[in-house]
């Protein structure tokens, strides 16, 4: 698992999305599920499915890296732990 922060100084990343996880299978499409107020809904659509991943890397695009990511927990942890 990777962990990549989005740290404010990135500024606002134009991406609207609702959590999700996608669901791949070697023999079959991609599909999406997310939760929402009414429960849960699973996606098909590869149209919907495509774009739920393009915002994902849109956002990871401007993440820090996940080495990066790492030190700056850390900085913030030694941070406020004083």
């Amino acid at each position: 698992m990777d962990l990549q922060v989005l740290p404010y100084s990135a500024g606002a990343v134009a991406v609207h999305s609702e959590p999700f996880t996608q669901l791949a299978f070697a023999a079959a499409q991609p599909v999406m599920y997310a939760d929402d107020p009414q429960g849960g809904r699973l996606y098909r659509s590869a149209d919907t499915v495509t774009a739920a991943m393009d915002n994902y890397d849109c956002l990871r695009a401007n993440a820090l890296s996940p080495d990066d990511s790492t030190e700056f927990i850390r900085a913030v942890r030694k941070e406020h732990a004083t």
